[in-house]
Parts: C-alpha cells; sequence; structure tokens
C-alpha cells in the first residue's frame, strides 16, 4: 500500500466550523489521505511564520485552501503564495491546489490571486467549489450535493500518482571573480627630454596628493624611452597600471593630434611585444591647470571616458579623480544586488535594463565622479550568487546596494504589511553579508550600504536611513517612477553623497 497523501488545510480560524465538516467527509478510515493543519496558533513563539509555513507546504502533496472574505489578509494566505512558486518551479501540477470558496468576498481574491500569479503555476485555469449563498459572505454547511463532491475529490486526490521528482539543477559554471582595481599610477618623466621646471612642480604636487590619499605611484625619470622602464619595475608589463603622462603646452598640441603618440613611446621603452598589454592599460594625459593649448583642452571636454584620457585639472584635483576613476584609495567596487525587474503592474514603458542603467550611473557618479567601463568597477548580480561576489571584495571597501524593485505583488497591494516584508529582505541580505564580515575579521563599517527605495512615502517614509534599528545602517537612496522613466531624488542623491564621500575619507 503507498504512502498517504499529506493534504494542507489552509484556513482563517472564522471558518473552522465549516472546515470540520468538510473534512468530516475528506478523510475517511482507510487513511488514504492524512490531514495536516496548517494553523498559525500552532507555531511556536519567537520561530518565523514564514519558514514554517514554507516548510509546512514543501512537505504537503495538496493544499485545500478555504477561501472566505478574510482569507487574503490572514497569514493562511502564504500557504497559497508558497505553494504557487512551488508550482512555478514545477512548471505546474505540485502541489495540488484545491480552492473552496466560502464567499463572494473569496471568490474576488482567488481571481485576483490567479491573475498575479506567474502563469508557469498553471493555477489560472483549475476548477473551485463554492460552498456559500449567493451574492454573499455567508458559507452553508455542505448539503446531499456537497458531500457528493467531495467524496469525487477524496477519490480522485487518492488515485493521484506520486510527484514528479524534483527537477534537478542545470550544471552551471562558478561565477567569474570581480576584476581587480588598479595596482598602481606610473608617474612619467618625459619621454625624450626633460619637463619644464613649472610642470615638474605640479608632478610633485599630484604625487603628494597621491601619497596622502594611500595610492601606490612608482616615478620614471625623463627620458624613459630610451632607458626603458626602471629596473624591477615589473608592474609596468601589467595592464593594472595606470600610465600618468604629464605635458608641457607644446607636447599637449602633438597628443591633441596624435592621441597614441604617448603608447607608442611606451612600446619603444618596453619593446613590441608590450603593445597588447599597453593598449589595455589606461593612459592619462595632463596638461596641469595654468598651462595653456586649446585644442588639447577641447579634447578634455569632449573625450569622457577614452583611452587616453586627456586632463586639465589642478593636480590636487587630478589626484582625486585618478582615485575616482580607477579604484585607488578607501572603497572598492560598487556593488548591486538583483536584477532590477519591472513588476507586472507597472505600467511605465521602461526596460529592466534601462532602469538597471540609470541607477547604476547615478552610484558611479556619486562613488567616481565619472561613469566608469561597467564591467570593471560595477557589478550586478543575483542574491544566489551574493556570497561568492561578496566574498571576494569584502575586505576592498565596497559600496553595496540593494533595491525593492522585487517586492512581491501582495506586500505591494496591501497583503501583508509592506514595511515589514522590505525590512525582511535587507535584514537577510544583511544576515548574510555579516556572517561573512565576521569570517574575514572585518566589520560593517568596512562596507557602505545603500537601500535604494522605490515604494511610496506612504510605505516608507522619508528618512536618511532605513526606518528599523535592525537595518538602520543601510543609507536610503530614493528613487522616483515618472511613467516611464527612473529618477533619484535629488536631496535623497546629496544626503547618501555626503556620507558616502565621509565613508570613503574614513581610514580603519
Amino acid at each position: 500500500m503507498s504512502d498517504p497523501k499529506n493534504v494542507l488545510l489552509s484556513y482563517a480560524g472564522d471558518s473552522q466550523a465549516f472546515v470540520d465538516a468538510f473534512c468530516a467527509q475528506l478523510f475517511d478510515i482507510g487513511g488514504r489521505l492524512r490531514r495536516v493543519e496548517a494553523r498559525i496558533d500552532a507555531i511556536t513563539p519567537g520561530m518565523d511564520i514564514i519558514a514554517e509555513i514554507a516548510q509546512r507546504v514543501a512537505s504537503a502533496d495538496v493544499i485545500v485552501s478555504f477561501i472566505c472574505e478574510n482569507y487574503g489578509r490572514h497569514p493562511a494566505a502564504h500557504d497559497l503564495r508558497i505553494a504557487a512558486q512551488r508550482r512555478s518551479r514545477n512548471c505546474g501540477g505540485w502541489p495540488i491546489v484545491v480552492p473552496i470558496i466560502l464567499g463572494l468576498d473569496g471568490l474576488a481574491w482567488w481571481e485576483r490571486f490567479q491573475q498575479e500569479v506567474p502563469e508557469e503555476a498553471a493555477l489560472r485555469n483549475i476548477a473551485d467549489k463554492p460552498f456559500f449563498r449567493p451574492g454573499t459572505n455567508d458559507w452553508i454547511l455542505p448539503d446531499v450535493d456537497g458531500i457528493r463532491a467531495i467524496h469525487g475529490l477524496r477519490d480522485w486526490l487518492c488515485t493521484m500518482g506520486a510527484p514528479p521528482p524534483p527537477p534537478q539543477p542545470v550544471p552551471v559554471a562558478p561565477p567569474p571573480s570581480l576584476p581587480d582595481a588598479m595596482a598602481r599610477i606610473i608617474l612619467l618623466g618625459h619621454p625624450t627630454h626633460s619637463l619644464p621646471e613649472a610642470i615638474g612642480r605640479a608632478v610633485g604636487q599630484a604625487a603628494d596628493a597621491l601619497a596622502a590619499a594611500g595610492v601606490p605611484v612608482t616615478a620614471w625619470p625623463d627620458g624613459w624611452e630610451s632607458a626603458g622602464a626602471p629596473a624591477g619595475d615589473a608592474v609596468a608589463a601589467e595592464a593594472r597600471a595606470v600610465f600618468l603622462q604629464p605635458l608641457a603646452a607644446a607636447d599637449a598640441a602633438a597628443s591633441a593630434k596624435s592621441p597614441s603618440r604617448t603608447a607608442n613611446y611606451l612600446a619603444n621603452a618596453l619593446g613590441e611585444a608590450a603593445r597588447p598589454r599597453i593598449g589595455a592599460a589606461p593612459i592619462v594625459l595632463w596638461l596641469p591647470e595654468g598651462e595653456q593649448q586649446l585644442e588639447f583642452a577641447l579634447g578634455a571636454g569632449q573625450r569622457g571616458g577614452d583611452n587616453p584620457a586627456f586632463r586639465t585639472d589642478a593636480a590636487p584635483a587630478l589626484a582625486d579623480w585618478l582615485c575616482r576613476r580607477f579604484g585607488f584609495g578607501r572603497h572598492g567596487p560598487v556593488m548591486a544586488c538583483e536584477e532590477i525587474e519591472i513588476s507586472p503592474l507597472t505600467s511605465g514603458r521602461l526596460r529592466p535594463a534601462d532602469a538597471r542603467r540609470q541607477i547604476v550611473e547615478e552610484l558611479d557618479e556619486m562613488v567616481y565622479g565619472v561613469p566608469p567601463p561597467e564591467d570593471r568597477l560595477s557589478v550586478w548580480f543575483t542574491a544566489s550568487r551574493f556570497e561568492h561576489y561578496f566574498r571576494s571584495v569584502a575586505d576592498k571597501r565596497p559600496v553595496l546596494m540593494a533595491h525593492d524593485l522585487k517586492m512581491p505583488i501582495p506586500a505591494m497591494q496591501g497583503g501583508v504589511n509592506p514595511v515589514h516584508q522590505l525590512i525582511g529582505k535587507f535584514r537577510t541580505l544583511q544576515t548574510k553579508a555579516d556572517q561573512i564580515l565576521r569570517e574575514m575579521k572585518l566589520t560593517p563599517d568596512d562596507v557602505f550600504w545603500i537601500a535604494c527605495i522605490t515604494a511610496e512615502t506612504t510605505v516608507v517614509p522619508p528618512s536618511v536611513r532605513l526606518p528599523n534599528p535592525s537595518v538602520d545602517r543601510w543609507h536610503m537612496l530614493r528613487v522616483e517612477r515618472h511613467d516611464a522613466d527612473f529618477a533619484v531624488e535629488e536631496n535623497s542623491r546629496q544626503m547618501v553623497s555626503d556620507r558616502l564621500q565621509s565613508w570613503m575619507g574614513s581610514r580603519t
């Protein structure tokens, strides 16, 4: 004889009398079906309600949901939501869901729920059974026809085969490691002659500012094209070095006409075999403030993220830009958890990729001053890969951002307390991060925490941090939806930016 099927009963307390009458006809002495209660009041105080419900649903073969007018507002509705998630993963079919409707409002809730769940859950076409007076929320006990229907349900459930085996996970390659930031700056003298005295003074100021920021700097003397890299400077052959070439006005004019001029000098110094590595290494051409060269200055205003980069800053501003642009100093990558998804109820036309780009550009601007190459300093990853990525950069002072754009639809519509749902999301991520930080002997202060919040202010009131002591390390970056666009709210952006700059200047 096969094992009995576990039948989970999901209901609100005010329908207890109906449930008892229904079960008297469903469960017979043959023991083919085993009754499993899902009452919330049976859960030990202090335990996680959702985790307990998930365990019960995972062990169930059948879920009978008695949907009265209060069911959608009762924790019992989580049984159906979790069952829908399981059916989505299994492409429908298991666990079996049996909706018993006990009122007009219950019927309306069930019909909405059928449309909200993913199509893969295969709940949109399953039959329900009403036990209520038409046009009311008054349930009625099973009559002769109702009892016959319950016996038919019992017999059908008993003949159903065993659940399909869980799908085997598809082997996937381990996620790639995050690229490292630049190793150091190579501060170049004049490739063939000597730098003018005024340029030399500016170079000294830049070197001092970089040293104060903790940036490793290697200086090459004048005439390096023929002399080659200084003895023992192995980093010159690596693509992880930034080459900084100060220029006088005459050299700036030549570089404006031929931007590859410095790269060619480097190839002469290091050998043609090094040219591919030189091509992959950032080169910054710098005409110090006070020097004048029109074509070069125009190029500095237009080139954006090109390589080589043209700069016309004063020495301190150049050092600050280099730190931001290439990841030097006391901060690491921007890490944004989860790809952005747009809710199916959102009327905007914005594609997920567009929303992702808008927000990551805002964050990169705040951290680095200019949008850097996204594949080097910024990474977006799913929650399932969080621990891998976070562990690889936790000791690099990362900026960690998570958002509320994947909040479940029932939470956003008031099915459960949306603030509790939101806080729970960030608390779960924070707990995982804290465990890794402890293992690596780091502290939460080694990370800058950003919560990107799109919920209305009526749900999450304006605040500097998330409104709960357990997650108040998260700085709130409020994002507003305008039709098809996302935009970071300016006051929020400025407050987060100020705190981020303060954190980046701190020392531990």
